[in-house]
């Protein structure tokens, strides 16, 4: 076992113990935010971008405050739901179940998580860093189970196609 395995092992746990704290619902709310909020970013920050110039705020931090705006909305929203359902957890007395799939899910999370790490990192040809995963036995099994979730959505191209480009 490597550097590398230790790693993800003491990551993954870390998530375990993220997902008991936090619960299942407090998992799915974090992480249906996060793919929330990068695509709200994505659509949103440049015509809000254009309208904080328009009220007076300059251009060259006017991106930045809508940036800020976006996150600050969607953490609010997803603030109000996470306590929304996590009051209704605690209506039913069912919080063991919540905390204990909290946890799976927590580790399964953070170790898909890192395998798309690992996976960035070994497509930057001129790093290397694709032998360190290939010698090791649950980094690579991270990176193998974050590779085929990736191809499932095309992100694995897209990851591919954005280093080429910015080698050359």
């Amino acid at each position: 076992m490597g550097v590398l395995d230790v790693i993800v092992i003491s990551l993954t746990l870390l998530g375990f113990i993220w997902g008991f704290r936090k619960g299942l619902i407090g998992i799915i709310v974090v992480v249906v935010g996060l793919f929330t909020t990068i695509v709200l970013v994505d659509a949103f920050s440049e015509p809000l971008s254009h309208f904080f110039v328009k009220v007076g705020v300059s251009e060259n931090s006017s991106y930045g405050v809508s940036l800020l705006s976006i996150l600050l909305v969607c953490f609010l929203v997803f603030s109000v739901i996470y306590f929304l359902l996590k009051s209704l957890v605690d209506m039913f007395r069912i919080g063991w179940i919540n905390k204990t799939l909290g946890a799976f899910v927590g580790a399964w999370v953070i170790f898909v998580f890192l395998g798309a790490i690992l996976f960035f990192f070994s497509k930057i040809p001129f790093i290397g860093f694709k032998k360190h995963i290939d010698s090791s036995l649950i980094a690579k099994y991270s990176y193998q189970h974050a590779k085929d979730l990736m191809s499932l959505s095309g992100t694995q191209e897209k990851i591919e196609q954005s280093i080429q480009e910015s080698i050359k």
